[in-house]
């Protein structure tokens, strides 16, 4: 997507990276095409300073670059060419309406209306725009409208290129997890980030609405470390087994989840009346939180899937699995983006 910024590949390179700069931890995904046949033979995570992004912004480019360059030499990841993703309370999504009319002429009609959907400056922000249907009547097109601040999308093009990487396209989280995504046609996507938390509806396989919410990873953390006065490193290890002692108050986020969640639905069935949800996926680092999953079934009376990127795809043999799922509910980004690279 992303006007000027993005090109079609006509000759795709053998090996793409899917590079996923969170607010904790970079992810990387390697898929290498081996007599035409494609399969994740390179994965590697590395943790961020905590004051690495901020208010939607990289704090010093020059350094996560360097951090990217290194930590792919580290992990012997020799590839060159990588699609990255933004994300973040900055990046607008919205679906609008225009007459059915020639893809020409949808282009300038989005073009001159753009700002009256989008809250920033004029020429402070790229954008891109994709038709999800034609409605019955033939007299309107659905259109899904993205766009985000240049700072953002500069910035994130920046690190790869000083990193050394050739920038295949610019994407954006949700699409990018929903191409690892089994039968997520009708959906709700909770993916459950270091500083916050993303919640998109598909319906029919494509993105209807997309939100970004407070509710964190971290927070889940931070709440554990007052409440039993331990570590990070303590409260991360509890948050993965049995967290008994303080149910109070991860029961109170998991409450604040379950709000955000109804009142995205409650939103769109105001905006289109009817809604067709089958399941709720779960992804993210934030995701691994005992028992998480069964609150949320309880809560919601809803299927709730621990959402597994590396079913998608073939995994290279050579990967020890017990680490594979360890870091599974975190890469579904970084294995979208590749995948996007390689056109699958």
């Amino acid at each position: 997507m992303w006007e000027k910024l993005i090109h079609f590949v006509k000759n795709q390179p053998s090996k793409v990276l899917g590079i996923d700069i969170g607010t904790g931890a970079i992810k990387i995904a390697c898929i290498s095409s081996i007599q035409g046949h494609p399969k994740i033979t390179q994965v590697h995570v590395c943790d961020l300073p905590s004051d690495s992004f901020q208010n939607d912004h990289f704090m010093d480019i020059d350094f996560l670059a360097d951090l990217l360059r290194r930590e792919l030499e580290t992990a012997g990841i020799s590839a060159k060419h990588a699609v990255t993703a933004v994300s973040g309370r900055m990046i607008f999504t919205r679906q609008v309406s225009f007459p059915v009319m020639k893809q020409e002429e949808l282009q300038e009609a989005v073009r001159w209306d753009i700002e009256k959907y989008v809250p920033y400056p004029p020429e402070s922000y790229y954008y891109d725009f994709a038709v999800l249907s034609e409605r019955p009547e033939k007299t309107e097109l659905e259109v899904f409208l993205v766009a985000a601040p240049q700072t953002m999308v500069d910035g994130i093009s920046d690190i790869l290129r000083k990193a050394g990487l050739t920038t295949l396209a610019i994407d954006i989280e949700p699409l990018a997890i929903y191409r690892t995504m089994e039968s997520g046609e009708n959906s709700l996507l909770v993916d459950i980030g270091a500083e916050v938390s993303h919640i998109t509806v598909f319906q029919n396989g494509r993105p209807i609405l997309a939100r970004t919410i407070p509710v964190s990873g971290r927070r889940f953390t931070e709440d554990v470390m007052r409440s039993l006065k331990v570590t990070a490193r303590e409260a991360e290890n509890i948050k993965k087994g049995s967290f008994t002692n303080v149910q109070p108050q991860v029961s109170q986020l998991v409450i604040g989840l379950v709000s955000e969640i109804h009142r995205t639905v409650e939103y769109f069935q105001v905006q289109k009346k009817q809604i067709s949800l089958e399941k709720l996926f779960l992804s993210g680092g934030g995701s691994r939180l005992s028992n998480l999953k069964e609150q949320l079934e309880k809560e919601l009376d809803m299927p709730v899937l621990l959402h597994d990127p590396f079913k998608a795809i073939e995994v290279d043999n050579s990967f020890d699995l017990q680490y594979i799922r360890s870091i599974a509910p975190q890469m579904a980004v970084a294995v979208g983006l590749a995948m996007r690279g390689g056109e699958l």
